[in-house]
């Protein structure tokens, strides 16, 4: 699978993506990515950055509404809650990795790095951000629909 930019929202459309997960009653997903990860073919069970990008997308893109924020030039873009997993404690030295809020960008819920590991260690460590996300939702029932899973 090749990874494009129109995947997911852009930061400059970080409104649109609001109102898209406020409507569909999901969460957002700020994923930091470098230009180079989209339009190069790659398998989500391979190591790297760009079978991660890809291993976030086929894992999360159902549940959550996904944003990607360019390492290049939008790092400073983010809202605060968002911020905070993305500079937080977990998230491991490598893109891509993942900050979860609420709908409306406000909430921290969860940060899911990839720490540079292959498709089934990436397996725990996506498992394990899902049951946070899982949790979170259990505590807000009119959040989303339906559960995250791997």
């Amino acid at each position: 699978m090749s990874m494009r930019l129109s995947d997911g929202f852009a930061m400059a459309d970080l409104e649109k993506a609001k109102a898209k997960a406020q409507a569909d009653k999901k969460p957002l997903g700020f994923i930091v990515v470098w230009g180079q990860f989209f339009n190069t073919p790659s398998n989500s069970r391979d190591g790297g950055s760009t079978a991660a990008l890809v291993h976030f997308y086929k894992a999360f893109h159902e549940n959550l509404v996904l944003v990607f924020v360019r390492h290049e030039t939008e790092l400073g873009l983010v809202p605060p809650a968002a911020e905070k997993g993305i500079s937080g404690p977990d998230q491991g030295g490598y893109a891509p990795n993942m900050a979860v809020t609420d709908a409306t960008a406000t909430e921290f819920i969860v940060e899911i790095p990839c720490r540079n590991k292959d498709g089934p260690a990436r397996d725990l460590i996506y498992a394990a951000g899902a049951k946070k996300i899982n949790d979170w939702l259990d505590t807000h029932p009119d959040a989303v629909t339906k559960d995250i899973t791997r």
